[in-house]
């Protein structure tokens, strides 16, 4: 009886199984590996830390090899990085309380709050423009891409089209 109860506490402290209803043990399934998971973050991250840095250089060809080509709404995105290359000097966005998880299905989620400056030509009038998104990155044949943007993208152009 004692073997037995020092197995039983062993399992219960260990947090290997939970009670079900019936009383019955339940096995949990071990979380994801920590260095994995870092490792994935860290990648994502850089990743959306390239875009933003080909963002700020007009760069789009180097920005549409990291966005998903089934992303809704790309060509609204890839519209507004032209037109701010066109239309915005010294543009720089800044990202704050940033926040990196991994999703259920190996994709990693990167909220963060955001704020974009620029000088608008032709008067080099100073712009701001702040908002709150969340970046969805996937890992596609060995790649970080964006699949999806949530809440206000900066990515979004800074002046109205065609204006």
């Amino acid at each position: 009886m004692k073997l037995f109860l020092k197995h039983f506490l062993t399992l219960v402290f260990s947090g290997s199984f939970v009670f079900a209803a019936d009383s019955k043990p339940t096995v949990i399934s071990k979380p994801p590996d920590i260095q994995t998971s870092s490792k994935q973050q860290a990648e994502a991250e850089k990743v959306l830390n390239d875009i933003f840095r080909f963002y700020a250089l007009g760069d789009v060809e180097s920005i549409k090899e990291k966005i998903d080509p089934k992303m809704v709404g790309l060509q609204k995105i890839l519209d507004g990085i032209s037109s701010d290359a066109n239309q915005c000097k010294q543009l720089k966005v800044h990202f704050t309380d940033k926040q990196v998880q991994n999703g259920t299905n190996g994709e990693v989620v990167i909220e963060t709050n955001w704020e974009k400056r620029c000088l608008r030509l032709p008067a080099m009038q100073p712009r701001l423009f702040t908002g709150h998104a969340s970046f969805i990155l996937n890992n596609v044949g060995n790649a970080w891409v964006i699949s999806s943007i949530g809440g206000s993208s900066p990515l979004n152009p800074s002046l109205p089209l065609g204006r």
